[in-house]
């Protein structure tokens, strides 16, 4: 059996809530960096915890102590993967499994005891593998200098399960993955079978613990969890790699109090869900706009209709700015041909508002007007524009996707090494030379009349030697489109201009905006919202010594959020790339600080979509131009990074 196989023959994670609550989701980072392992090889072994404790309430002789001596699952159904958005508009990823569990029971003194059958509460949690504290780049991230199992806890499944015979077979479980980092990497998964009481309460007043529903399947809400009284569960630790299968394979039990300092796995989780507290329901056009230094105005703003009355009759400079924000579209627009005629407009918007520069209008006209008509003919050189969507209500069961598509990623860089020598020798004579000069000193053209004789003899030695290589990284560049019914937004147009254009850039520190931020108002009309996804990592592939599921073989592993910062990521990584003997082909090497770098742009925040509006077809096309759209059959001559 291989490492992989055995690592992965266990999947966890549903985020619904222990045994009596409601289905919760968690908030992934927006983006993550994976971190190297504490060093210990857990592919084949599972990891004992602790000893065995006993209940201080029971005789020792009195306890049983019940876990699962082997677990393993099987993909199960046709749907094996499924992708899913949360409540923050991140996307996750559910994995249906049909899982297979036998169970040991024994006594403090290792006698075997008999399995009871009935009803268990099975739980599970995943947690991250123990990071390397070591590294620049987990002191870059921020995080606990030693995380414990809370900052390390991904998810959670709680379900009931029937036991008999000492067995759960079968039982198709769907577990839900709300960070898409984990999926690439090995992580703990913990398990626990806790048999349930079927009587609750003391005489007379006996009444069944477990309810059931019409289909004859056990009611959560309205069930009562006890243990079986005698019996203490215990629960195994075993590696778990999310995206494999897993045969059927034996573990021990740990303890529940020595790993996570509960009583046991449940309520671990439940204190869990606790400190997790609810999802950011998303940035408020405000707040995004004091963080980004832009100038809000309305769609209706007397001003901005005044002005766009310069250039168009009546209303039809709002009408065609709205039609701009409302234009559907997944990833990168195409600025409307027919909506040109907003350039003039908006240059001179973006002018007026900026504070620092908006008096030159007066004292140096000329110059002004030079660079409005700059703007206005090549608007790309001065400005970006981005159409933002601030989602405040979505129906996530409604979700669908667009598109899946995996693609490699390879950085290479080659370099050889050449050496050439060559001897050359040669010689001519001709010794009829003497006679031809004597006789034509008496006038006669010897070599006018074709006469000539010579002899040469030539001699060359050559030689070559060369020798090359290359290094080469291969990263996984997976690609989801997801597509939603948005029930209420207010849908927005950032223009900001580029650093270092004239008068259109505020570089004074106390520049109070630099751009405009022009909304519609809110929304309350259901619309097809779009958006895509990506997971970035690198995948080395299993070597002789190397683990290619281990945190520290991942050097890269990010999740990104929308077109703009897929394709940043792209360009920033391809264009480090350098042909001389120089280039590095680490891409951490290249993006040492690309914490701070995504979680600075806007869609760190929650629930926002960011599409990036080009004035023309770019020579740079975005990654879903390059996988859905015109330039996938072919990639254009590449220019600028977007």
């Amino acid at each position: 059996m291989t490492a992989l196989a055995i690592a992965a023959m266990l999947i966890v994670a549903s985020s619904s809530s222990y045994a009596g609550g409601n289905s919760e989701t968690l908030r992934p980072p927006d983006i993550m960096l994976t971190y190297p392992s504490d060093g210990v090889n857990r592919a084949m072994q599972p990891v004992i915890q602790g000893p065995l404790t006993l209940d201080g309430n029971h005789d020792q002789k009195d306890i049983v102590g019940i876990w699962p001596s082997s677990a393993g699952f099987q993909r199960g159904g046709e749907e094996w993967i499924q992708y899913y958005l949360q409540p923050n508009m991140k996307l996750g990823v559910s994995f249906t499994n049909n899982y297979k569990f036998v169970l040991t029971a024994s006594d403090p003194l290792s006698h075997q005891r008999m399995v009871p059958d009935g009803w268990y509460l099975l739980q599970m949690a995943v947690l991250k593998p123990q990071l390397n504290q070591a590294l620049d780049f987990h002191r870059e991230a921020g995080l606990p200098k030693k995380p414990g199992p809370y900052e390390r806890f991904v998810t959670s499944a709680s379900v009931f399960v029937e036991v008999s015979g000492g067995q759960i077979n079968d039982k198709e479980i769907t577990l839900k993955f709300p960070n898409l980092t984990v999926t690439s990497l090995m992580n703990h998964l913990y398990i626990e079978l806790s048999p349930l009481a079927r009587d609750c309460g003391t005489q007379p007043n006996i009444y069944p613990c477990i309810n059931f529903k019409a289909d004859g399947k056990p009611d959560p809400i309205n069930s009562e969890i006890q243990v079986l009284p005698g019996y203490k569960p215990y629960l195994i630790d075993m590696p778990f790699l999310p995206s494999q299968e897993g045969s059927q394979r034996s573990g021990k039990r740990v303890d529940a109090s020595e790993v996570f300092g509960t009583e046991n796995l449940r309520k671990f989780i439940a204190k869990t869900k606790l400190l997790q507290g609810e999802s950011d329901r998303g940035i408020s056009v405000g707040q995004f706009v004091q963080d980004n230094k832009l100038q809000y105005l309305s769609i209706h703003d007397p001003g901005l209709m005044a002005l766009g009355r310069t250039w168009f009759p009546g209303d039809a400079a709002t009408v065609s700015i709205k039609q701009l924000i409302e234009r559907p579209g997944i990833g990168s627009m195409i600025f409307p041909a027919a909506s040109h005629k907003l350039y003039p407009l908006l240059c001179y918007a973006l002018f007026r508002q900026n504070e620092g520069y908006a008096a030159q209008s007066a004292t140096a006209g000329a110059m002004t007007g030079n660079w409005l008509n700059y703007c206005s003919h090549q608007p790309d050189k001065v400005m970006r524009l981005s159409r933002v969507t601030h989602v405040m209500q979505f129906d996530e069961s409604a979700a669908q996707p667009l598109f899946a598509q995996a693609m490699k990623f390879g950085l290479q860089a080659n370099f050889m090494v050449s050496r050439s020598h060559s001897d050359d020798n040669s010689v001519s004579f001709n010794p009829l030379a003497s006679v031809f000069n004597l006789v034509e000193s008496f006038g006669v053209p010897l070599s006018a009349a074709g006469f000539h004789y010579t002899v040469s003899a030539s001699n060359g030695i050559s030689t070559s030697e060369s020798s090359s290589g290359s290094e080469l990284k291969t990263l996984d560049f997976n690609m989801i489109g997801m597509e939603f019914p948005v029930l209420r937004a207010r849908r927005c147009l950032e223009i900001k201009p580029l650093p270092n254009s004239g008068v259109f850039w505020d570089a004074r520190p106390e520049a109070k905006h630099n751009g405009l931020y022009i909304c519609l108002d809110e929304s309350r009309e259901s619309f097809r919202g779009g958006e895509v996804y990506s997971h970035i990592y690198d995948h080395p592939g299993n070597t002789s010594i190397i683990d290619a599921s281990s945190a520290l073989a991942q050097a890269v592993n990010v999740s990104l959020q929308g077109d703009r910062e897929i394709s940043t990521f792209y360009y920033r990584v391809r264009g480090a790339l350098t042909p001389h003997h120089n280039s590095k082909i680490r891409p951490f090497d290249m993006l040492a600080s690309a914490q701070a770098m995504f979680n600075a742009t806007p869609l760190a925040n929650s629930n926002l979509i960011v599409n990036p509006i080009d004035f023309y077809r770019a020579d740079a096309p975005s990654m879903v131009q390059r996988v859905v759209g015109d330039a996938a059959q072919h990639f254009m001559q590449d220019g600028v990074a977007p």
